[in-house]
């Protein structure tokens, strides 16, 4: 890539380099899986981050793709706290016009139809997750939001798009796809991973092919405005780690006027150094550093004839067990309740994914969380591993 996706510029500047990585979610039986150049550029004149080579986008979202909303309490329970707060916002009545982009295997909107909404509509690409959703009664479209698909569907007075703006290789299209879908009066939600959280705590592992673009809010208001909508509202949200919550209209929307949490944030950002580059140059030494401390501690461990496994196959989980080199010598095995990842391989690792039913039999002395974002709710849920002495491994 030589210039800019959003803004056409040539000013790109490297934020981090992880070589050659497998695909986060490509989760497959061989041993041989594809790996792809991963850098991270950031713009010097509209400060979008973004990944250096696009991969197609057919290729990562595939018919097979793995990653299920519906196995984590953690995303569902969200899902019901959001439910909550969108009605009450926006007193939606029980005919309001509810599409979902991005709707996965349908949990958000099977919480709308379990509370007497019944014009409900998902838009989700790949099929493995989108059957799953129609086999539990959710009407979903398999296909990706576009704005030419937009105009073969009716509008919306509720769109709601969480963690797909930036999974999008042309986020002006889907953009221009979300103000075409809404009816005059309607509003859309977006959420995404706010890149002020992954920068201010240095998540690099959150850094993968599927994320086409990390989002300022800085950024991701001026591209959003620029198709003839605003941004009324934001906030701040806890889940993957830090997101945020766009509340979004069109130009000639009355009802709705823009709250201080817009110029606030903007403020913060900008304190912050989200538009200059200086702000991301320690990231890399900072992941070397990572990785290092985490390969001494599991080699020490291991040293002294421990066994460390892992829990759970996230995509974050994939880019650090590849930057940490790992393999099944390593670490024997990861375990997930997703029973689509199970008895595949952890992409460019080989380390085999199997039920949690495994820790009970195998008794690990060291069970490393890699999904730290849901690590309470693990935690919780397995308890029982100080029977045996066993602990976790938390690495944030």
């Amino acid at each position: 890539m030589s210039e800019c996706k959003n803004c056409k510029s040539k000013r790109l500047k490297s934020v981090i380099n992880f070589g050659k990585m497998p695909l986060a979610n490509d989760f497959i039986k061989s041993e041989n899986v594809k790996k792809y150049d991963l850098e991270i550029m950031f713009c010097e004149d509209c400060y979008l981050v973004q990944v250096k080579e696009y991969i197609n986008h057919k290729i990562i979202f595939n018919d097979n793709y793995k990653y299920f909303s519906s196995y984590s309490k953690t995303i569902i329970d969200n899902g019901k706290t959001y439910f909550e707060k969108i009605t009450n916002k926006l007193q939606l009545d029980k005919e309001a016009s509810i599409i979902e982009v991005a709707s996965n295997d349908g949990y958000l909107l099977s919480i709308f139809k379990e509370k007497g909404y019944h014009n409900l509509l998902g838009i989700e690409p790949t099929k493995s997750t989108a059957d799953s959703a129609i086999k539990n009664g959710i009407n979903t479209e398999i296909e990706f939001f576009t704005y030419d698909f937009s105009k073969r569907i009716h509008k919306a007075d509720l769109l709601i798009a969480n963690n797909v703006l930036t999974h999008v290789p042309d986020i002006h299209d889907f953009v221009a796809a979300i103000e075409y879908s809404l009816n005059e009066e309607g509003i859309a939600t977006i959420e995404f991973q706010h890149l002020y959280q992954l920068i201010k705590n240095k998540y690099f592992e959150l850094f993968y092919h599927e994320h086409f673009t990390y989002l300022s809010f800085i950024t991701a208001k001026s591209i959003i405005e620029s198709h003839g909508l605003i941004v009324f509202d934001v906030e701040e949200i806890q889940s993957q780690g830090g997101s945020l919550r766009l509340y979004i209209k069109k130009n000639h929307n009355k009802h709705y006027k823009i709250t201080d949490n817009v110029s606030r944030l903007v403020k913060k950002e900008i304190n912050f150094g989200l538009d200059h580059f200086k702000v991301f140059s320690n990231l890399n030494s900072y992941a070397e550093q990572t990785r290092d401390n985490i390969k001494k501690y599991i080699k020490d461990k291991k040293t002294v004839g421990k066994k460390v496994v892992c829990y759970g196959a996230p995509a974050k989980g994939t880019i650090l067990l590849n930057y940490l080199n790992f393999s099944k010598s390593d670490i024997e095995y990861t375990v997930d309740k997703n029973s689509n990842k199970q008895n595949l391989l952890m992409p460019g690792t080989n380390i085999p994914i199997y039920s949690i039913d495994v820790i009970k039999k195998d008794k690990p002395d060291y069970i490393f969380i890699l999904p730290w974002n849901i690590k309470e709710e693990i935690m919780e849920e397995h308890q029982y591993i100080k029977e045996w002495g066993g602990e976790f491994i938390t690495y944030r």
